[in-house]
């Protein structure tokens, strides 16, 4: 078991590499966030560790915002989740989440693959939009501003030399 988070473990990522078929990595994965952790049980092999990370990574290299942007913070403004819904909620990115996020199997099973993360800043924070349901209710939890991003650019490039 791998553990990548910021200081004070309220951020990051628990992940472990099961199988390794050239190119691709797979393994168990989890992210931190607040004292929640999601998923809950993760089983063996089921995400592409070599997809996932990189994917995680590239949003903030090209940031996705689906309700546009005007260049300014997201600023202490309510998530609100109609706007949301209808992709006009501005100045909050995607952050993609691959196959943590895919949503396969029952609509009511949320057990995993059901994580949705979405960003937005206010001065010298970041705001982190987090929902475990695949986005019928996101909670919010507060981080100085490049916590999340820190934590994300930490997790290993594929292929590692195991």
């Amino acid at each position: 078991m791998n553990l990548i988070s910021n200081e004070d473990k309220t951020f990051g990522f628990i992940w472990t590499v099961d199988l390794i078929n050239e190119p691709f990595v797979f393994g168990r994965v989890q992210i931190i966030i607040g004292d929640e952790i999601y998923p809950k049980h993760c089983p063996r092999e089921y995400y592409a560790l070599s997809t996932v990370f990189p994917n995680l990574k590239a949003s903030f290299k090209d940031k996705d915002y689906a309700g546009g942007t005007d260049g300014k913070d997201f600023g202490m403004a309510d998530f609100d989740l109609s706007a949301y819904e209808s992709c006009k909620l501005k100045n909050i990115f995607s952050i993609e989440t691959t196959y943590m996020g895919m949503k396969t199997g029952s609509l009511e099973d949320c057990s995993i693959d059901c994580l949705i993360l979405e960003m937005g800043y206010a001065g010298d924070k970041e705001r982190l939009f987090y929902s475990f349901d695949y986005a019928k209710t996101f909670k919010e939890i507060c981080y100085p501003r490049g916590t999340v991003e820190d934590v994300i650019f930490r997790l290993p490039d594929f292929p590692l030399n195991l």
